[in-house]
This record gives structure tokens, sequence and C-alpha cells, in this order.
């Protein structure tokens, strides 16, 4: 009896002096580890943001920089809006303050400064040369509006399609489901005030539908001939006028059961003094000419 008492005292004694070395081994084990971070709200990964500026207009000495098509418009209307959205009533601000905050433009809208000139490509121009009349000629199309009177105050003038997306959902009506198809086009416009020169100038046609434009830049035929592979356009160049999205035309249109399409087309446009139109080639910068619109 007394050896099989003996004999569970010793595997006792060796079951412990066993499970101290394994608690040895781990404790040295993670001390030969770096420490892990538990984590919290500030250790979360950040999402690397490549932030886009909007650069003035270039324009000097008679040229631009080869390949320059002005400002990105869907960048320069994503980088407006942001600056919208993030103006928000303090909680300790009157209405008075507010509106005073939000009538510093530079303020709300930084980086981008009213101070400076920003150039945008009208992409919507016929440009050919006249052999016999030696000019080349810059003309809206006859199926296209060059502006359109959006309000008393205002004429927009579209620059570019920034969205054009589709996709599809289910829908039900009355009649049943159905798969709708949506469609949402955005446009984006440069709404220049009706007292701007540009309305009055000779390169500025009226009719009884639309409003046009006609103008015309001398150059002699070798000149020409050497343009003749070259792209030649012309660009808005002015001043932003103001903090707000101006909405221009737009149609909207719901679905039904028999016609499931949803339609959505708006027209965004942004406060702008428009100081002159450059004509140029855009291949080299060379400029061609200016028109000269607001002081």
């Amino acid at each position: 009896m007394q050896k099989i008492q003996l004999f569970i005292l010793c595997f006792f004694l060796a079951s412990s002096a066993f499970a101290a070395d394994k608690k040895n081994v781990r404790q040295k084990e993670a001390l030969d580890k770096p420490p892990v971070s538990q984590g919290s709200a500030n250790d979360a990964p950040v999402e690397k943001r490549v932030d886009w500026s909007l650069a003035p207009y270039p324009g000097k000495d008679g040229y631009l920089p080869k390949g320059y098509q002005g400002a990105d418009p869907g960048k320069l209307l994503e980088l407006f809006k942001s600056k919208l959205a993030a103006v928000q009533k303090g909680e300790l601000e009157t209405p008075e303050d507010f509106a005073q905050r939000k009538a510093d433009v530079d303020a709300v809208l930084a980086p981008i400064k009213t101070s400076d000139l920003y150039a945008f490509w009208k992409p919507d121009i016929l440009v050919w040369y006249d052999a016999i009349s030696r000019y080349f000629v810059f003309r809206s199309k006859d199926n296209e509006t060059f502006c359109d009177e959006i309000s008393p105050q205002w004429n927009a003038c579209k620059i570019a399609t920034v969205e054009n997306s589709q996709s599809s959902y289910p829908e039900k009506f009355p009649q049943g489901m159905a798969t709708v198809k949506r469609t949402k086009v955005t446009d984006f416009s440069l709404a220049i005030p009706q007292s701007n020169n540009l309305f009055r100038s000779p390169a500025f046609v009226y009719d009884f539908t639309r409003m046009g434009f006609y103008y015309y830049v001398t150059t002699l035929p070798d000149d020409a001939k050497k343009l003749k592979a070259n792209k030649i356009g012309m660009l808005f160049v002015g001043s932003i006028a103001g903090a707000e999205i101006i909405a221009g035309k737009g149609n909207v249109s719901p679905p039904t059961f028999d016609d499931p399409t949803d339609i959505n087309m708006q027209e965004e446009a942004i406060p702008f003094n428009l100081k002159k139109i450059v004509f140029y080639v855009v291949e080299t910068g060379k400029i061609l000419d200016v028109m000269n619109i607001q002081p």
C-alpha cells in the first residue's frame, strides 16, 4: 500500500514539473514575439486619397501647354459639390452669421478662388477652314443650342455630360412585377449672367428656336495647311462667381408597367463670369485668337 501511495506522489510531482516547464516555454515564446495591438478606432486603416486641385488657366505668351483642354468638368463638379455639402450651420451660429459665412465664396470653395481664371473646353463646336475667305470658322451645330436661357438671370452653356449610367431594378406595379431600366444623365454647364457681353456680341446668333455661335479667325492658306491634321478648338475662360449649384433644364420620366423605363436627366450649372474665349491648336497649344468679352 505504501508503495502505491509513493508511486502516485512521484507521478503527481513529475506532472507538476512538466506543466511548469510548458508554462515557462509559452512565456518565453510570448516574450520573443512583437507586441500585437488590440485595435481601436484610431488604429483603423486609413484609405489613401489623392486630392485633385483645380489649376488656374495657364495661357501666356500666345501658348498653352501641349494637349491642354482645360479643367476636368467631372472632377470640378465633384469638388464643387463636396465643398457646398460641407457647409453646415453651427449649433451656436446665428442665421445671420451663417449667411455671412456662406457668402464668403473663397472660404467655402477653397482651394477654388474667385480671383483665378479657369478654362473649360467647349466641345460642341464645328471647326473648318474656308479657303476662299481665308479663315477658320467656329460655329455651333445646327441641331444643338450653344447656350440656353434657364432663368431671367442666367444662360447655361453646356460643357460636358459628366454622368451617363444605366442600371435595372425590380419594381412592383398594380399590374404585377416588372424590371425597370434606369438611365441617369447629368450635364455640367456654366451659368453665365445674361448681362455678359457674350450675348450682345456679333458672334452670338439668335433665331426663333435657339442661341447659336459664329466666329472666324483669319489664317493664311499656308498656315492652315500646316494645321490640317491638328485638333483645333475653343475654351471658355473666366472666374467662378458663386457658391451654388444652379439647376438647368431637366427631364424626369417615372416608370410604368407598360413602359418600365426610369429616366432622370438633369443639368447642373455653376455661376461663371466669362472673360474671354480662346481659339487654339490643341496639340501644340498655339493660341490662334482671343475673343475678349469682359474686362
